[in-house]
């Protein structure tokens, strides 16, 4: 199943048709695909050490699955005052390079990154990461008066499949006390 992901953000005209896209991609996800996509993500977390497997394998797998069903049960009419279509293809470009392999697993973890991710950039105006995400170092994610402040935004802005540029936090520095 490939969802074709990329084509979301071709044809959207209005809040209302990009939600229903949305909800369309996320409602062909099986449980199957989830089970994938979690063995996908623990793999990818073998080498890292137990503390940070745990918040980057398991807490990353369900940020990313309770995405999906909240998409699922959306029913707000969406105004969309962040959605510009250029950024939607290049968030979709860096995610597909991530993909480190050609094979299923790969390609649905990148199809429920490009889905959650687009969701919550230009729908749900939330971080990508966690609320409390703990990242190396032991700072997190942190939400002040409405605004949302990550530990390592400045710090990836060169990285080139940083999502960081479209993500709605702002820098820890700016939080102030």
């Amino acid at each position: 199943m490939w969802l074709e992901i990329s084509m979301i953000c071709d044809h959207v005209d209005n809040g209302q048709e990009l939600i229903t896209n949305l909800k369309n991609k996320a409602n062909r996800f099986t449980p199957s695909d989830f089970m994938k996509i979690r063995s996908r993500i623990l793999q990818s977390t073998e080498n890292l050490p137990s503390k940070y497997r745990q918040m980057y394998g398991e807490e990353l797998f369900r940020h990313l699955y309770e995405t999906i069903d909240e998409i699922r049960k959306y029913k707000a009419t969406p105004q969309l005052p962040t959605f510009d279509r250029k950024d939607c293809l290049e968030l979709i470009q860096r995610i597909d390079l991530m993909r480190e392999e050609d094979n299923e697993k790969n390609k649905l973890f990148t199809d429920m990154v490009k889905l959650t991710s687009i969701y919550l950039i230009f729908v749900a105006g939330k971080p990508l990461h966690p609320l409390n995400m703990e990242f190396p170092g032991g700072r997190k994610i942190a939400k002040k008066d409405n605004a949302y402040y990550c530990p390592v935004k400045n710090k990836q802005k060169d990285v080139e499949i940083a999502l960081c540029k479209f993500c709605i936090c702002k820098d820890m520095d700016e939080m102030g006390e």
